[in-house]
């Protein structure tokens, strides 16, 4: 006798019942074949060929982030699904040949999520199967309640694993804020569906309780299994045990600690199996790898211990069905698992803890001899009951064949209850006026950009309010006065207001607003033509009173067109508060916003100086009960520069600005936690960016110099030092040269710190590159005077030597400075090397061969230091010297020849040089012409060498 399902599918049919069919997409991050096993894998596969043979039509759209080109995806394994007529679809497949830019806010079910928006509608469903888990239909779903597209189209939602409720009972700290974007899109994709079904009651009450707004058609209905229903006769033996089975993923969530506490206790009670063995997937408990934990805790076991990691779902419950063996499901928190579904089909014994549904899948005459609570100690005393009178073999609580009915013909009626339960169409409704408020502040020449883009919009009934926040320069004034005639034609307003930065000058643009919704926009974005007409149309059909949109973020001064590509894209979700103690993901000030709701919560605050002003009113709108809503598409571009507001105003103010909500509207606890999360989010995932970072060149600054600026106090010399490089990279010398000279003669500076040295290079580098030579030669005169070593200005010489080398104005100076860099330096070799090739370069051979020689005396000094045999070798006239053995002996032992790549470098432009001028009378003593020959023997081609 089985037990009836409540609220299921099948309640939609009648006795004689037929069904149409159906055009279906699934569409899932998990699918049997992609994955080895999993839970919505295995529920998509078995749901997926259930359908199909019901006489559906079918395509699956794997949302696996990251699996194109894998090696996943060369084994051929969609072959199955293309047989049973199944069209599998990856994602990022066809997306890649798409979009080649970068999305933000920065979590990759946004992306997807977008990703499944941009396919579904290219194609034509009657019904699409979504996941809760990550939430990947979010973007088709704000889509269809903003009455944009998918009019004809049912979406459910299964309610598998939502990511919060796997966080909580897995015992995994999200590992960043945000996490938070993930939570919210799988909850609001189960609030904007049509129909949600979940494979347990446990699910849909477990939503319920943690807030969720279920639509009106709610489900249960057990998922699909292929396994044949077992008899009486096959469930009524025990089967006799002495293999205990962990069956699950290598996990918190799994039970894997609480297992290992009853198997300590199991040893304990001297009642021991033959072996233990730990069927799952690895993943980790805490930060520790599932093997290495298990096998830590199994040290003391007197048997043996197998762990089998890498079985599918068809290799698992072959092994399962082994004789002797028995399943132990020990999960912490779980919802309709497989794992327990498969044994209950295939008649193997198993025990399992009695939480989430899974007690709604075996026959409630059962329980008792299959179930145990919460507590270690009551599982060992159940293993040890099974290992002495063997394993129950419980019963499935309902009839196999009637859920395939109800999932093969319930679709179709409950396709047909949400069609006659839809909204009017928003299009039929009297369209609103829209005044579109937007603000200026000298930039006329993109000004003009967003007033043509407005001038081309398709919708009917707007209004423009240009509102010029007290812009200096005339060229602004006289571009406002050449616009009166067509603004009053076109019944738009010019306001001219006194400079008061961003909300006073949209709230100016409000007051004269006549609109029933306000459209917010700034100077620098560019309105898609469809932009009010979307808006419009999202504001409708949701009822929302905040609509916000993706947008696509450009760079330049020239307006974008059909060729333009963007740099990002933003994907907002709307009203979320989670996230927003970190960052704003609700949207940007281009929106739409019904009028009454902005008066009602007075308004933009008039901070002067300041930014975030929209997402400060965006948030009092949240937490006031507003509506949201989202429209996922592109309807305006959003202009990136340097001099754009958020470049040049004070980062942590603008975020602490965007707090004020949360200390208006909730009570005071809650409000100091939201602040106080915000600090501790913000140091670890949003750290402050350097203010260097708006200057249009620092890219030039690596990465270490970076990390260093954001690390250091902002006074510190090596700071400074390095902002200084980046304002000389930005052009800003003037700046830069006077800061750098104060720490230069800084005398709270030791005379040789690196802080010092820094600095000194920097200027260097300042002159070096403007070629005043003149200044150069003060700077390291000035530092012999204040007691830097003769060794280190050598070096600063040689900083700025090759510079002037290469330029011919001061190619002179650099000579006459590479020669004072070897007085001040009479050991540098390097030094000399890189003159003499200076020189070989110039075909200045005669003068370059005795500093060439100067550098190989030194060398071959350093060679006989490092290898005293050959220099008691030399001593006894086995060699001429140094270089002479490493020519012929070292060279091939690859001994370390002191600066041999530079010496390399010399010697070939040696031989360019003689190659290809004149060859001068040059005098050199015999030994010096001889270390030159070994030299060339050594370091050139043999071609060359000749």
């Amino acid at each position: 006798m089985h037990r009836p399902l409540p609220l299921s599918l099948g309640s939609l049919l009648k006795k004689e019942s037929c069904y149409g069919r159906l055009r279906l997409c699934i569409v899932t991050a998990d699918l049997l074949g992609a994955v080895r096993n999993g839970g919505i894998g295995t529920a998509n596969y078995y749901l997926a060929s259930e359908l199909v043979k019901a006489g559906h039509s079918l395509k699956v759209l794997l949302t696996l982030q990251s699996v194109a080109g894998s090696e996943t995806f060369d084994q051929g394994w969609t072959e199955p699904y293309r047989q049973l007529g199944i069209d599998v679809v990856i994602a990022e497949v066809w997306a890649r040949c798409k979009y080649l830019f970068n999305t933000f806010p920065d979590h990759p079910s946004l992306r997807i999520a977008k990703n499944v928006y941009d396919w579904l509608s290219t194609q034509e469903f009657d019904l699409v199967i979504l996941m809760d888990w990550q939430g990947h239909g979010f973007y088709a779903l704000s889509a269809k309640q903003a009455g944009l597209s998918f009019q004809n189209t049912t979406f459910i939602v299964q309610t598998h694993s939502p990511s919060l409720w796997h966080t909580m009972n897995n015992a995994a700290i999200p590992p960043h804020p945000v996490q938070a974007i993930g939570y919210f899109i799988e909850r609001r994709s189960i609030e904007m569906a049509d129909a949600v079904i979940s494979p347990s009651v446990y699910m849909l009450n477990w939503a319920k309780q943690h807030g969720f707004a279920l639509p009106n058609f709610a489900f249960v209905q057990p998922n699909l299994i292929n396994a044949p229903e077992q008899t009486d006769a096959d469930v009524a033996a025990r089967a006799a045990v002495d293999e205990i089975v962990f069956f699950g993923r290598l996990e918190y969530r799994k039970g894997l600690l609480q297992f290992c506490d009853a198997i300590d206790r199991l040893v304990a009670q001297g009642a021991t199996p033959r072996q233990v063995t730990f069927l799952g997937k690895f993943s980790k408990v805490g930060t520790e790898h599932a093997g290495l934990y298990i096998s830590r805790r199994a040290i003391a076991w007197p048997f043996q211990v197998r762990i089998l990691a890498r079985y599918g779902q068809a290799e698992a419950l072959r092994y399962l069905a082994g004789n002797g063996r028995v399943a132990i499901i020990p999960s912490v928190a779980d919802n309709s698992p497989y794992t327990v579904y498969e044994c209950l089909v295939a008649g193997v014994p198993f025990l399992s803890r009695n939480v989430g549904g899974i007690a709604e899948l075996i026959h409630p005459d059962d329980h008792a001899a299959c179930l145990f609570n919460d507590n270690p100690n009551m599982l060992a005393r159940s293993l040890a009951r099974i290992l002495e009178e063997g394993a129950p073999k419980p019963r499935l609580a309902f009839d196999l064949e009637e859920n395939r009915r109800a999932w093969r013909e319930g679709l179709s009626h409950l396709h047909q209850q949400v069609m006659k339960a839809r909204q009017p169409d928003a299009a039929a409704v009297t369209l609103p006026l829209v005044s579109v408020c937007l603000t200026h502040y000298a930039r006329p020449q993109l000004l003009r950009q967003a007033v043509v883009s407005l001038m081309e919009q398709d919708y009917p009934k707007f209004e423009v309010i240009l509102v010029d926040d007290g812009s200096p320069d005339e060229e602004t004034s006289d571009l406002l006065q050449s616009w009166e005639g067509e603004f009053a034609r076109r019944d738009w307003s010019i306001v001219r207001l006194d400079n008061g930065y961003l909300g006073r000058a949209r709230n100016a643009a409000a007051r004269v607003a006549r609109g029933e919704y306000l459209l917010f926009m700034d100077d620098d974005n560019v309105a898609r033509p469809f932009m009010i007409s979307r808006f419009v149309r999202a504001a409708l059909s949701s009822e929302a009173d905040l609509v916000t949109s993706v947008f696509d973020v450009f760079t330049g001064t020239e307006p974008p067109d059909s060729q333009t590509k963007p740099v990002e894209r933003y994907l907002p979700v709307g009203g979320i508060l989670s996230f927003s103690v970190v960052g704003n993901a609700v949207g940007d000030a281009n929106a739409l916003m019904r009028r009454s709701t902005f008066e009602r919560l007075g308004g933009f605050s008039e901070d002067y100086g300041l930014g975030h002003e929209d997402f400060e009113l965006f948030l009092r709108a949240v937490l006031a009960g507003a509506k949201t809503a989202v429209v996922p598409e592109s309807l305006f571009w959003y202009r990136r520069n340097s001099a754009s507001m958020l470049s040049v105003t004070h980062a942590e103010a603008n975020r602490l600005r965007s707090l004020r909500p949360f200390l208006e509207g909730l009570p005071a606890p809650l409000a100091e936690l939201a602040v106080l999360a915000h600090g501790v989010a913000a140091a670890s995932c949003f750290p402050p960016e350097p203010s260097v970072l708006a200057l249009d060149n620092a890219a030039h600054l690596s990465a270490e110099e970076l990390r260093r600026l954001d690390h250091t106090d902002p006074d510190a010399p090596s700071a400074v030092a390095i902002v200084c490089k980046a304002l000389m990279l930005s052009n800003q010398d003037r700046i830069a040269a006077g800061i750098l000279a104060d720490i230069c003669h800084d005398e709270n500076l030791a005379v040789e710190s690196a802080e010092r040295i820094a600095a000194i290079e920097a200027l260097m580098m300042l002159h070096t590159r403007a070629g005043d030579t003149d200044a150069l030669q003060r700077i390291l005169d000035d530092q012999l005077d204040l007691g830097l070593s003769k060794q280190s200005v050598a070096r600063l010489y040689g900083l700025a030597t090759p510079t002037l080398f290469e330029n011919p104005e001061t190619h002179t100076v650099g000579i006459a400075m590479a020669r004072r860099q070897l007085e001040l330096d009479p050991d540098d070799i390097s030094g000399r090397l890189v003159f003499s090739q200076y020189l070989l370069n110039d075909g200045a051979i005669a003068e370059a061969l005795p500093i060439l020689d100067e550098a190989l005396v030194l060398a071959d000094r350093e060679y006989l230091r490092l290898r005293p045999d050959i220099g008691r070798a030399v001593a006894q006239q086995q060699f001429a010297c140094g270089m002479d053995h490493f020519a012929h002996h070292g060279r091939l032992e690859n001994a370390p020849w002191p600066e041999a790549a530079l010496f390399r470098k010399a010697v070939e432009q040696l031989c360019r040089a003689i190659q290809s001028g004149e060859r001068p009378a040059i005098t050199l003593l015999p030994e010096a012409a001889q270390r030159i020959r070994f030299a060339l023997e050594a370091f050139a081609r043999p071609t060359e060498a000749q």
